[in-house]
């Protein structure tokens, strides 16, 4: 919208143009003038620990399959999973291809030990191989 304001309001404010003029705009985006709500998350006390895993699964699956199966076996340390990689090619057959993901464990109340994490990843290992017949490329 917009609007000049009445010659008499201008005088009566005692603006110092002749002419004002007033403008209200919705921009998509700008969440009504106000700025969007900041999520924070304390900082951890206890370091989290990263894994990368690569699985080989047929051209036409997902990788949100592949994702969900990660997540589905992974375990309750799992903090966050995300793919970073996509390989087609030599070794792989025509119709395969590579999807690697990075896993991040953690645990609010302590430091994770190695075997957690060994268990972890072999579960998504086997899990990948039941759930899609994937293997894990190493």
């Amino acid at each position: 919208r917009v609007a000049e304001l009445h010659p008499d309001l201008v005088d009566r404010w005692d603006l110092r143009s002749q002419r004002v003029i007033a403008a209200e705009l919705a921009i998509a985006g700008l969440e009504s003038g106000q700025p969007p709500r900041v999520h924070v998350k304390p900082v951890p006390r206890f370091p989290s620990i990263e894994r990368d895993v690569a699985a080989i699964v047929e051209e036409s699956r997902p990788a949100a399959d592949v994702q969900a199966a990660i997540e589905r076996h992974a375990g309750p340390l799992l903090e966050s999973t995300w793919p970073f990689d996509l390989y087609r090619g030599a070794p792989l057959a025509e119709n395969e291809k590579s999807l690697a993901f990075r896993l991040v464990f953690t645990s609010p109340e302590r430091t994770l030990t190695e075997a957690e994490i060994d268990a972890a990843m072999e579960a998504v290992r086997n899990g990948l191989a039941t759930d899609l017949g994937a293997r894990v490329r190493t």
